[in-house]
């Protein structure tokens, strides 16, 4: 039986190289950060304020517990 193809080349450092080819698809339009998995949009805005989060394998709700109490916290 042959050995069937795979979309992950390491399931160790799947993460790293999505955020690799995130990076290299947006390019000049996001730069990645520095000794950690983030980046920012390089056209953003001096006089806006934007948080992306994200989450899954169950831990939505923790996540929208912190958006919401960020967002009652937000000036009017």
């Amino acid at each position: 039986m042959r050995k069937p193809k795979k979309l992950i080349n390491d399931p160790m450092s799947v993460a790293q190289e999505q955020y690799e080819g995130m990076l290299a698809a947006m390019s000049g339009k996001l730069e990645g950060l520095p000794g950690i998995t983030a980046a920012i949009r390089t056209d953003l805005p001096s006089d806006k304020v934007a948080i992306v989060t994200g989450g899954g394998s169950g831990h939505e709700h923790c996540l929208q517990a912190m958006l919401v109490k960020a967002w009652q916290m937000r000036p009017l």
